[in-house]
C-alpha cells in the first residue's frame, strides 16, 4: 500500500482514501483532484432501545465533512437507494450503512457519490438486569 494511504473493506470490495499528506507533500505542483472514502450509519442504540444511532465518519477529516455535508443536502437521494425497503416503511425507521466516495479539489468539496447502501440486521438487546 503507498504511503498516506487508508483502505476500507466493504464486502467483497476495497475502496481507498488518498491522503492528505500526500496532497501536502506535492508543494509547488497543481493540487490534483483528491478523494475520501466515508460511512454514514444509522442502527438502534444498544444502551438505549427506543433510541436511534447516526455515525458519520470519514477516513480523514474530508471524507467525514463530506459526509455530513451530504446529510444536510442530499438525504433524499440516500434514502431513495433504500430499496431494499418493504412498501409502507420509512428509511427513517430501518438501520443501514451507507459508504460514500468524497472528492475534493484545492481543499473545497467537490462531488459526493454513493458508493453502496446496505441494510442492517438487528440483533436483539439482552436487557442488563440488576439484582
Amino acid at each position: 500500500m503507498p504511503t498516506g494511504h487508508q483502505r476500507i473493506r466493504w464486502g467483497a470490495r476495497i475502496y481507498e482514501s488518498i491522503s492528505y499528506r500526500t496532497e501536502r507533500e506535492t508543494v509547488g505542483i497543481p493540487a490534483a483532484p483528491m478523494n475520501d472514502i466515508a460511512m454514514i450509519v444509522m442502527a438502534a442504540n444498544p444502551w438505549s432501545p427506543d433510541k436511534r444511532l447516526l455515525v458519520v465518519a470519514g477516513v480523514r477529516g474530508f471524507g467525514t465533512w463530506g459526509a455530513a455535508h451530504f446529510l444536510n443536502t442530499g438525504w433524499r437521494k440516500l434514502y431513495s437507494k433504500l430499496h431494499f425497503l418493504p412498501p409502507g416503511i420509512s428509511g427513517q425507521s430501518v438501520d443501514f450503512a451507507a459508504l460514500l466516495n468524497i472528492s475534493y479539489h484545492n481543499y473545497d468539496l467537490g462531488e459526493i457519490e454513493i458508493l453502496d447502501v446496505e441494510m442492517l440486521k438487528r440483533k436483539k438487546v439482552k436487557k442488563n438486569i440488576k439484582n
